[in-house]
Parts: C-alpha cells; sequence; structure tokens
C-alpha cells in the first residue's frame, strides 16, 4: 500500500522492470493536473503494474481510468478522512474573519473580487510566492509559513472558511474544507471535483460557481450575517 501518486507510481515502474507480482494499492492518489505526453505514456506504463487506486473523490474515478488505461472497476472512491484535532470550536466574536488557507489550485482572484464591496475581516495563509502575486488591501492579512498547529488554531476561531478552487478537472482544497467541516466550522467552496461527495449546498456548506464572484459574494454574505444558518450548516458537517 502506497500513500501519493509520486510511491505508487514508482512502485509500478519497479514492479513492472523486475516482473514481481505482489499487489499494489495506491492510496490518496491525486495526480492533479491530467498532463499528456511523456508524463502519460510513463504513468499508463507504471499504472497497468498497480491493482487498485484510491481517489478522494467520484468525480475522478472516470478521468483517472482513462487518463491511466486502467478498468473504471480499479479506481475506487474512499471519502477523506480527518481527525479528531481536540481543538475547540471558539469564533473570534470581537474580530470575526473569513479565513481561506491552501495554495494548490486555489482561485484567490475571484475569492478577493467578491470580498471587496464587503471588506471583512480576511486572513489568507497560502505560499509567499502566491501573496506576492495577490492584491493587498488593509482588510487582507496574508500569513506564510504557519505550522499546522498554527492553522487548526485560526481555523477554529474563524466566522467562516472559504475554499476557492481553480482545478475543474481533479480534486483540490479537500484538506481544507474538510478540516474545517471536521472542527464546526461553516464552509464555503467552489463546486468542483474536490467538493463532489462532501459539501451538500445548503445542507453542510454553500457551494458557489466556479470563478463568479458575484455568486460567491452572494453565499459569504449570506453565511456571515446569518448565525442560525452558520450553527445548522457546522452541526451538521461535523456529521460527514
Amino acid at each position: 500500500i502506497t500513500c501519493f501518486p509520486q510511491l505508487a507510481m514508482s512502485v509500478g515502474l519497479m514492479k513492472r522492470l523486475t516482473f514481481r507480482k505482489t499487489p499494489v494499492v495506491a492510496h490518496n492518489f491525486n495526480i492533479g493536473t491530467l498532463s499528456p505526453g511523456i508524463r502519460q505514456k510513463i504513468a499508463r506504463f507504471s499504472a497497468a503494474a498497480i491493482d487498485h487506486f484510491i481517489v478522494h473523490s467520484p468525480s475522478e474515478v472516470a478521468p483517472y481510468a482513462a487518463y491511466m488505461g486502467v478498468a473504471e472497476s480499479q479506481v475506487h472512491f474512499i471519502p477523506l478522512q480527518r481527525p479528531d484535532f481536540g481543538i475547540p470550536r471558539a469564533e473570534d466574536a470581537e474580530q470575526p474573519y473569513v479565513l481561506a488557507m491552501g495554495s494548490a489550485h486555489r482561485d484567490y482572484a475571484t475569492m478577493i473580487e467578491a470580498l471587496e464591496p464587503l471588506a471583512p475581516r480576511t486572513i489568507i495563509v497560502t505560499r509567499e510566492d502566491i501573496i506576492a502575486t495577490l492584491p493587498k488591501h488593509p482588510w487582507i492579512e496574508y500569513r506564510h509559513g504557519l505550522s499546522f498547529e498554527d492553522c487548526l488554531q485560526l481555523m477554529a476561531k474563524a466566522r467562516l472558511s472559504v475554499t476557492p478552487v481553480s482545478n475543474m478537472n481533479t480534486a483540490s482544497g479537500q484538506v481544507t474544507f474538510v478540516n474545517a467541516m471536521r472542527m464546526g466550522v461553516p464552509v464555503v467552496a467552489t463546486r468542483c471535483p474536490g467538493t463532489d461527495g462532501y459539501v451538500a449546498d445548503g445542507e453542510t456548506g454553500l457551494l458557489t460557481d466556479p470563478f463568479d464572484a458575484a455568486d460567491m459574494r452572494a453565499k459569504i454574505t449570506t453565511l456571515w450575517q446569518d448565525e442560525t444558518l452558520r450553527d445548522k450548516l457546522a452541526a451538521r458537517s461535523k456529521t460527514v
């Protein structure tokens, strides 16, 4: 059993070159961009020696099978699991804020455009090189280099968590919004393969149309202002 695609593909390659028969299960298999050309050829060569692939979005089953040239019956959706972190939910009521985290395939440009007319206190945690490309506003705090514990503490105190995603082909953003749901923090996220199978719109979170600042603004405004809705979504999301 391997974890992450790089190790799985390396094991598959070794298995083919050494003619071994050891069964291989590729867990947590998320290859991000389905690049054609030589990368796909190598992936197909290695994938032929892998028995089962575990993905964390139902939307990835068919595309991954087609990309790697394997049967869809070999690609299995199992929801991403996150632990109970033992950090109590305690919203910062005096200085409430919107929190967004992550670096992989994030659509922060649309999120910032959505928030500009509202200008709520907003904290964005991402890589330093990404921060350098984003607009600066007095209501946005950019942070980088935080520990996992620091990120969880920020999450526990946020009024709501926003996960804007630009990846419409494979799963991105799941760790962030699943962590938030696990902690009972209300979630707004982009409707995409990453949220498929996790966020039920209006039930366990609010979904926004991809690259649609107006729709995202409406969803964030609704959740920001409606405490009853925040409590309902948070309570239901913890059971997912």
